[in-house]
């Protein structure tokens, strides 16, 4: 199994014990993870082909003109153009965050605050492409070159990239979860958005797919070395409707007869997206204690409600949390180290 190593940060708003019921961020270190996202995408366009011919820029460029023979001037051509994009399943780097909130633990409910994962980890990855292309009959000039209409052109792309995928949860989820032992379980279907922006030489284009991922995890361990892991898969597809303009995007076709390569540009409306996907997500991961002294309740600072969770143990606490000068008491030693480090 491929297993890359991340960080992961997961801000928990209570630790996940009866005994506690203030909040706790710690740092999760990934020792074994992967994702895989298997996908099709089809993008058509409907608009019109012209040669890249220009009197001042490119007085020797591609002229395109209608029917078989003659014509003049660089004139556009109706056309439909068909993108499709297609990636392999490549195994890839995951990072990101995932936010949950112990608060409700007693009553078996565990909210799953945000969820923001980058399936690439800031990498780019290259996928397969086409473009099929369907016209109105023409000829070109410099080259010269003949296209009866109604015939389906395939033209590979190569160096199609996908430039972001990223999987998002758009609202807080509250999910059933069980306690036993110092484990905790939890199972769900929750709805998130996975955001894809690719390239396949027509401009970067971005998506956003509804999906429903299946999200099964455990958190266990004593607080310090918890460990968490949790994951899903989901199969889907579906389409969107658009209306978006592009171009010019450069469309080499080879001459017929063949030999040479009219140069042209396709301008035109994006007008629906059609996709199927099959995406795998699992993580395992160690816990880290952050480094934010006095920040008590996990938010990355301290402020007015660290001030109340260490009020909150006031007296004597030998090894709590809000003990922070480890002396077995909560007093005026702990408030004065609690100022000393207040974030402004």
């Amino acid at each position: 199994m491929f297993q890359p190593q991340v960080s992961r940060f997961v801000s928990i708003a209570c630790l996940a014990t009866s005994s506690c019921a203030f909040a706790d961020r710690f740092e999760i270190d990934v020792d074994s993870s992967a994702a895989s996202v298997l996908f099709e995408f089809s993008v058509p366009f409907s608009g019109t082909l012209i040669g890249d011919y220009d009197p001042k820029t490119n007085p020797d460029g591609t002229q395109s003109r209608p029917g078989l023979f003659g014509g003049s001037g660089n004139n556009p051509i109706p056309c439909a153009l068909d993108l499709s994009i297609a990636s392999g399943g490549e195994p890839s780097s995951p990072r990101g965050t995932i936010d949950l909130d112990f608060a409700g633990i007693d009553a078996s409910l565990l909210v799953i605050e945000a969820l923001d994962i980058d399936l690439l980890g800031d990498s780019v990855q290259t996928v397969d492409g086409e473009l099929a292309l369907v016209y109105d009959t023409f000829n070109t000039v410099n080259p010269f070159s003949i296209y009866p209409g109604g015939i389906e052109i395939p033209v590979p792309l190569a160096g199609a990239e996908v430039l972001r995928s990223e999987v998002t949860l758009p609202e807080p989820s509250t999910v059933f979860a069980a306690g036993s032992k110092g484990t905790i379980q939890f199972d769900a279907v929750i709805p998130v958005v996975w955001t894809i922006e690719f390239d396949a030489g027509t401009g970067a284009q971005t998506q956003e797919v509804p999906v429903a991922l299946p999200l099964a995890g455990t958190i266990s361990g004593a607080a310090g070395s918890r460990v968490v892991e949790f994951g899903g898969d989901t199969t889907g597809a579906g389409s969107q409707p658009l209306d978006v303009p592009v171009g010019p995007i450069p469309v080499p076709l080879p001459t017929i007869p063949t030999g040479g390569t009219a140069n042209l540009l396709f301008s035109g409306t994006l007008t629906s997206v059609e996709f199927s996907t099959d995406f795998a997500l699992t993580v395992r991961a160690d816990e880290v204690e952050t480094s934010v002294f006095g920040d008590l309740d996990g938010d990355g600072r301290v402020g007015s409600s660290d001030l109340g969770i260490l009020i909150s143990f006031w007296g004597e606490c030998p090894g709590c949390v809000a003990d922070l000068n480890g002396d077995g008491r909560v007093d005026a030693m702990d408030l004065g180290e609690l100022f000393a480090a207040w974030s402004f």
